[in-house]
């Protein structure tokens, strides 16, 4: 009886040292070289005028415009300047979350990178993904999934950031 009373306080309290991770969560504590033109104070205003309804724009630190676009749990995506955007989506894994950040530029065909974190924003290579435990799969049938729940979650993800991500460019 000891045993399994002290089995459950160890379980619970690996729980509490990795609570659920929001998309919000992940946005503000991203490191200035993920967004390097939001800093953390003004990357707080802009959550909160978006939770609040309002349209207000927040500067960034080239003096340009920011705001949020589209926020849930499970993302968030920023128009960063008039010519770029970046998207922040969490993608559960097997024991933990990965954070994806999809940068975009917005030129004549919009040109987009892919990079892939922990939670502690150290980059993942895809060599670090768990697999689903539900079948094996091979690398690129993993990033496929990947590719379909993001766009589940209505990110811009094209052949093209798919093709980045496999290595194929």
């Amino acid at each position: 009886m000891r045993r399994l009373i002290i089995f459950i306080a160890a379980m619970a309290s690996f729980a509490m040292a990795y609570p659920q991770l929001t998309a919000t969560e992940a946005f503000s504590s991203a490191p200035a070289s993920v967004l390097p033109l939001i800093d953390y104070i003004t990357r707080l205003d802009m959550i909160d005028y978006y939770s609040s309804g309002s349209a207000t724009a927040s500067k960034n630190v080239m003096q340009g415009q920011s705001r949020i676009t589209a926020l849930s749990p499970m993302s968030v995506s920023v128009s960063v300047t008039s010519g770029s955007e970046c998207q922040i989506a969490l993608l559960p894994m097997r024991g933990d979350t990965a954070i994806v950040c999809i940068e975009t530029v917005m030129t004549p065909t919009p040109d987009s990178r892919v990079s892939v974190y922990d939670r502690d924003w150290k980059p993942l290579s895809g060599s670090s993904f768990a697999m689903p435990a539900s079948a094996r799969v091979t690398s690129k049938r993993y990033m496929q999934y990947i590719v379909s729940y993001l766009n589940e979650g209505e990110l811009l993800f094209t052949h093209d950031d798919f093709k980045r991500l496999l290595g194929e460019y």
